[in-house]
């Protein structure tokens, strides 16, 4: 279900696929048949995700991307993105500020431009340092943008990416409660669904896991400090850490 200039969508009919239904402006229990809309491909695929994109809505298939312009039925543009490239799993796309980032059967993408023409070209790989750790075709993926981080979830294999935008770098959690199927941002704050129906909220705050306590590992990167014959140059690595206001170190 998607809100949309105050009418409400509803996409993922298990009979017509590739339907979308518009309700009547203001009118949220009445859907004319006048509305309902169609997003054509050459194998009938269906309507994966709908995202909401500045003015616009954007709609994944398996491998198309397609957009709808204007603010009602009477005036919907629709348009062809992208032909070679979609999004494969219902809440596996998200914006991410200036961009629409989306789990392809090929890794994680993004969207580059929204224009009004067909162009292959517009989608790139975001994940590409990690590409070999994500699991391909995996249609439970969950993809989400909060406070400047892009989540992506897999809840059958416990683990969560973290991207960190402004620095680039990725991050891995795993737990035996991260298991998420659904995630929603609501007034500044990020929400989990979890399998077995629980909501649980993100809180920075929090050190603990349901009361359980997690353990934490540190990677660091491959350094040479740029001393081609002394490769393995650190041998050591030392940091220092202050009590929390909580009580922990």
């Amino acid at each position: 279900i998607l809100l949309h200039w105050e009418r409400l969508i509803l996409y993922g009919d298990t009979h017509n696929v590739n339907t979308i239904y518009v309700s009547h402006l203001k009118y949220a229990n009445y859907f004319p048949f006048p509305n309902t809309l169609f997003f054509e491909t050459t194998k009938t695929e269906p309507v994966n995700a709908l995202v909401k994109f500045r003015d616009s809505i954007i709609a994944f298939t398996d491998t198309s991307i397609q957009a709808l312009y204007g603010k009602g039925p009477s005036d919907y543009r629709r348009v062809v993105l992208n032909t070679s490239l979609g999004c494969i799993a219902p809440r596996g796309a998200c914006v991410m500020d200036n961009y629409v980032a989306f789990v392809s059967p090929e890794g994680l993408y993004y969207l580059k431009s929204v224009g009004y023409v067909d162009d292959k070209a517009n989608v790139a790989p975001l994940a590409s340092k990690i590409d070999n750790m994500i699991p391909k075709s995996d249609r439970t993926a969950v993809l989400t943008m909060y406070q400047g981080h892009l989540f992506l979830g897999y809840p059958n294999e416990n683990k969560r990416f973290r991207f960190h935008k402004a620095l680039g770098a990725w991050g891995m959690d795993t737990s035996p409660y991260m298991d998420a199927v659904a995630s929603l941002v609501h007034d500044n704050e990020l929400y989990h669904l979890r399998k077995s129906g629980m909501i649980v909220k993100e809180d920075e705050n929090v050190w603990k896991e349901l009361e359980v306590v997690c353990p934490c590992k540190m990677v660091t990167r491959y350094m040479d400090f740029n001393m081609p014959y002394h490769i393995k140059k650190m041998k050591e690595l030392q940091f220092t850490a202050r009590s929390s206001e909580v009580g922990h170190v």
